[in-house]
């Protein structure tokens, strides 16, 4: 272990043991973290302070309401017959010792139970106990390795039953163990004068405070946002979605110099506008597209743009993957000849009435130029393998104006298709046509 190892760890230990004892303010704090007002028809009670209270919160939408005897924010459960809760949670304590930066973690159990009521009369008074212990203490300073000390971990890092409570307190490593845990924060924290200059005013409770400290000692675009002030894009950036602000890093840049991120609500939406604006084709460095005066529309124009795109390249690639497929069957003369085998004489019927002629199909080219002409599906469903089926094809003037299959079990018409699977405007001649010779097809088929 090299010198500077050991003088910073008695530095640590020496600080850790210097720390001051959890305040009033602070317990009080521990004790109105994550509370649940627990409801039932007509009255409910807090799990802060075990007090019970008259609401009309019953057919209420509300996730969270304000405690109106503690004034603890606490999440809304309907549960009318509950008396007693337990819960666990990690609280964090934010504070500084000589030009460290500390993040002290307690995992608190709060046991409450509901204040008994008959009248007027109070059967039994508010009991809330709340139990703390320090697991551990982070010890963080700009261009230095962090450094622990607290208790042992058995292996899982989020669960508070997995501390080795007989380890000791002691410098823990944390090479295989990053002691990073979620939890809710006191209300007044210390923050390193090094840190304010970049921005950090106060950690967000909606991030790990390591994780947060950590980015804005070492990486500049958390200061960049910070003194922006884009709070909701910084937590962003501390959580799982921080590859898209690294992504689209050169255009935030931008959207910060117009202060548009004052005016973003969801950045979520404003993520996947900026894939299908790249994908579109668009600049991204262009305001107009990255900054409009609609989000919300904006973004369903380009997913919709990004959706008719798609749509081409799916139908191009049909195309090409037909024409592929078409050159196969050609060139390998096998299926050209089995298909003419199964028709037999019928190839050669032609019918023709003025500027309408009715022919058979030819050959598997004819079926992929016939197909392809008229966008519909007769060679890429492979009509020329089905079994008694003939398929005609009927020309106005020269031109395909429409796809005849015909049931050669009962000769009967099975489908009339035009272009898109649409009649034509020739539709009732053409079948007026087919019909009046449908025996001479199924004399030459027999």
């Amino acid at each position: 272990m090299a010198k500077g190892d050991i003088k910073r760890r008695r530095e640590i230990e020496r600080l850790s043991a210097s720390l001051p004892s959890m305040t009033a303010e602070q317990r009080k704090d521990a004790q109105q973290t994550r509370g649940t007002a627990w409801i039932g028809a007509k009255k409910g009670w807090c799990d802060v302070c075990g007090n019970e209270f008259d609401h009309e919160l019953w057919n209420s939408k509300k996730k969270h309401i304000v405690c109106p005897k503690c004034a603890a924010k606490v999440a809304l459960k309907r549960s009318p017959n509950k008396r007693t809760n337990t819960v666990k949670y990690y609280f964090h304590i934010v504070t500084t010792a000589e030009g460290w930066q500390v993040v002290r973690t307690f995992l608190c159990t709060r046991k409450a139970r509901r204040v008994e009521r008959f009248g007027t009369e109070i059967l039994n008074h508010s009991d809330v106990e709340l139990d703390y212990t320090e697991v551990f203490q982070k010890f963080m300073k700009p261009d230095t390795i962090p450094m622990v000390i607290g208790l042992g971990l058995r292996g899982l890092r989020y669960y508070s039953d997995q501390w080795k409570w007989d380890s000791g307190w002691k410098i823990r490593d944390i090479k295989y163990t990053s002691y990073d845990v979620w939890g809710w924060m006191a209300r007044k924290q210390e923050i390193l004068p090094e840190l304010r200059q970049r921005g950090l005013k106060r950690l967000s409770e909606n991030v790990s405070p390591y994780t947060q400290i950590a980015k804005v000692m070492d990486d500049p675009k958390a200061e960049i946002l910070l003194k922006a002030g884009a709070v909701k894009l910084f937590e962003k950036y501390m959580g799982r979605d921080d590859y898209k602000v690294r992504h689209n890093w050169a255009s935030l840049r931008i959207v910060l110099r117009h202060g548009y991120h004052k005016r973003v609500r969801d950045w979520g939406m404003w993520f996947d506008m900026m894939d299908a604006l790249k994908e579109n084709g668009k600049d991204l460095h262009n305001p107009h597209y990255i900054c409009p005066d609609n989000l919300m529309k904006a973004h369903d124009e380009q997913m919709a743009i990004r959706e008719r795109m798609r749509e081409r390249a799916r139908q191009e690639k049909a195309r090409l993957d037909a024409i592929r497929l078409a050159d196969k069957l050609s060139e390998d003369g096998k299926t050209n000849v089995a298909y003419m085998k199964k028709m037999g004489a019928v190839l050669g019927v032609k019918v023709k009435n003025k500027d309408i002629v009715l022919r058979p199909l030819q050959n598997i080219r004819d079926f992929f130029e016939e197909g392809s002409e008229l966008h519909h599906c007769v060679f890429t469903n492979g009509y020329y393998r089905h079994k008694d089926c003939l398929i005609i094809g009927a020309r106005v003037n020269g031109r395909r104006t429409e796809t005849i299959e015909i049931d050669t079990r009962e000769w009967k018409i099975v489908q009339c298709r035009g272009k898109h699977n649409q009649p034509s405007r020739h539709h009732t001649r053409i079948m007026r046509l087919m019909n009046k010779n449908m025996g001479r097809f199924k004399t030459a088929a027999l």
